[in-house]
């Protein structure tokens, strides 16, 4: 029986092996700090030969991801930008101290509002 020996993915964020989860954050942390985009992803994470992928079900696996750095509290965020030619492209980069020391890591967007309450005044 041969050991695996453990990728950047699998060792942080606990993916088991030969998952689509494994290959989507191998893929993103040899490109670390870097935008790919979604197409790209797609043909890394499923295979250059899959018809059943799209980018819908690539952005289940990246929810599966965020889920796992939350899990584990890891240092990481997953962001999800439009380069200029308008395609949906994804990197992990670190968050800025602020987010990290307040918890929100996990995504980089913009802050919602709080909602106040209309009825009672």
């Amino acid at each position: 029986m041969q050991r695996r020996e453990l990728t950047p993915g699998r060792r942080g964020y606990g993916c088991r092996p030969d998952t689509l989860r494994e290959r989507l954050v191998n893929a993103l942390h040899r490109r670390y700090r870097r935008q790919i985009t979604s197409a790209e992803l797609i043909k890394t994470v499923y295979g250059a030969r899959s018809k059943h992928a799209s980018h819908g079900s690539l952005m289940m696996i990246v929810k599966g991801a965020q889920g796992m750095i939350v899990k584990r509290k890891l240092p990481y965020a997953i962001k999800k930008a439009r380069n200029d030619a308008g395609e949906i492209t994804l990197g992990c980069t670190r968050p800025r101290s602020a987010d990290f020391a307040k918890g929100r890591w996990t995504t980089v967007r913009a802050q919602r509002k709080p909602r106040t309450c209309q009825g009672f005044q």
